[in-house]
């Protein structure tokens, strides 16, 4: 087996790395294309397009971007992973959408400086849950809280997002909270901590409660380990079009 090479500066990759040897090691300068680590802080979308002869992208907590920005990344030729704290793709996957929802609703909170990518965040599982694209109906906005009221081809969903406290909360920025809950054939309730880190997913239907169990994995492995296995198959990634998808709902 042939590591892949990654390019990070991130001590959580870096030891990310060190987990999934002999699957990834660390790059050094005389390899050519490894897959880049990119923090999402700041203007990101220049990084990643900077990488575009990297064999693939981890971007990591990408902060909102607008329409235009995602425009000029949708025909990136590598593929990219879009590591979001609150909606691993794991987790996502354990969240599976009940049959035909009627309605999904979430609550958000979190602190001033994180808003806008909960707001973005709180969309994403309004998307999930809701079993794919979504369009705004109806968008209400004040200095502590936002409501948007969303349509999707299997229903309906309302996102509320409250501004609290005064930091930045958990690793990476990534704080705040989300309840999430989709009504259909079944009951789907969602509930991310992302200051502790820990995210609950729990089914109800005619055969009672089902509480998934937690998943451990590091959100750093998990990014590393769905690029290096997007770059080894040649699979398509959805993670950029779902984060735009996100951030042009949340944004306006």
């Amino acid at each position: 087996m042939t590591a892949v090479a990654v390019s990070t500066d991130l001590p959580a990759y870096r030891a990310a790395i060190a987990e999934l040897a002999p699957r990834a090691r660390l790059a050094d300068p005389t390899d050519a294309g490894p897959v880049r680590v990119i923090d999402g802080r700041g203007a990101w979308w220049d990084r990643v397009s900077d990488a575009r002869d990297a064999a693939g992208i981890v971007l990591d907590e990408p902060r909102p971007a607008s329409e235009a920005v995602h425009r000029a990344l949708r025909d990136l030729p590598v593929p990219v992973v879009v590591v979001r704290r609150r909606l691993r793709a794991d987790v996502t996957a354990d969240a599976e959408p009940p049959l035909a929802p009627l309605h999904v609703t979430l609550d958000a909170w979190g602190p001033p400086a994180d808003a806008a990518t909960l707001l973005r965040d709180a969309v994403g599982w309004a998307r999930v849950l809701g079993g794919g694209p979504l369009e705004v109906v109806a968008r209400a906005v004040t200095p502590l809280a936002a409501t948007l009221a969303l349509r999707g081809a299997a229903g309906g969903a309302s996102v509320t997002r409250a501004v609290a406290g005064g930091g930045r909360g958990g690793p990476s920025g990534a704080g705040g909270a989300v309840t999430a809950l989709a009504l259909g054939q079944r009951r789907v309730e969602v509930r991310v901590d992302a200051a502790t880190m820990t995210t609950q997913v729990a089914h109800d239907d005619e055969r009672g409660r089902r509480i998934v169990s937690s998943r451990r994995e590091s959100a750093e492995r998990l990014g590393l380990r769905r690029v290096i296995e997007a770059v080894a198959t040649g699979a398509v990634l959805a993670d950029l079009d779902d984060l735009r998808h996100d951030d042009v709902l949340a944004t306006g």
